[in-house]
């Protein structure tokens, strides 16, 4: 089990476990659910496209910026899109297993060109590794930061101590997840577990004013003119004339 929960975080941190599968577009809407394979689940969808022969790409949007950009979007099709659009050109997530394509297709026999086929990429849960057979397609640096992870997590059953002790192979499974995924090392949830956040504590935004710092700054230029404040007054004096 610890070996199985090492594998599923280190998908969700990395994407390591991905797939591609074919869906048909619906018929007067644009709302399309996913199936994988036996055993795996969506995480979420990462590129729609058409396949050959006119392999082309949709634009990745979100449910939100389709409602800004195409007001009533929901009830357009390919034969009633704003602009000419005679085939899906924009895709959004719209659930961990549902995303939505615009315009959406409409039928032959009325008039459209649909249903048509798309190749959704995604990532999937990883699998539990549970015979001979399975693998995973990672390299032996990357296997022993599983296998320390999975040591941490055995860990917790025996105490303070033992969990202090593994900490390192904690910190070493991220670090090698953040050497696989840029956009996991750039995430706040690594930024505060390996301590650079924390370090922006000892450098306040704005240092504490007080007259004693005030007269030390000051007096540390020396001459004084008209209207300056005098070292360790700790206010504006008038020089005499």
């Amino acid at each position: 089990m610890a070996l199985a929960e090492s594998v599923r975080l280190w998908n969700l941190f990395t994407g390591l476990s991905r797939t591609t599968i074919s869906v048909s577009t619906v018929p007067d809407t644009p709302y399309i659910d996913l199936t994988v394979p036996a055993r795996q689940q969506w995480l979420r969808p990462t590129r729609v496209r058409v396949p050959a022969p006119s392999a082309r790409e949709l634009n990745p949007s979100s449910l939100a910026g389709l409602d800004l950009s195409f007001p009533g979007w929901e009830a357009h099709t390919t034969l009633t899109a704003p602009g000419g659009l005679t085939a899906p050109r924009y895709w959004a997530p719209a659930g961990m297993a549902r995303l939505a394509v615009y315009p959406a297709d409409t039928t032959v026999v009325a008039g459209g060109n649909g249903p048509r086929t798309l190749a959704v990429d995604g990532i999937t849960c990883a699998s539990v590794l549970v015979s001979a057979g399975d693998f995973l397609d990672m390299g032996d640096e990357e296997l022993t930061a599983l296998l320390g992870y999975a040591l941490h997590v055995l860990s917790f059953s025996k105490g303070a101590d033992a969990l202090a002790a593994t900490r390192p192979l904690y910190l070493a499974f991220l670090k090698a997840a953040a050497d696989r995924n840029a956009v996991f090392a750039a995430s706040s949830f690594y930024r505060k577990i390996i301590g650079q956040d924390w370090s922006k504590l000892a450098y306040p935004m704005r240092s504490a004013s007080s007259i004693a710092t005030a007269d030390t700054l000051l007096g540390s230029l020396g001459g004084v003119s008209d209207g300056q404040a005098q070292p360790g007054s700790g206010q504006l004096r008038q020089q005499p004339r």
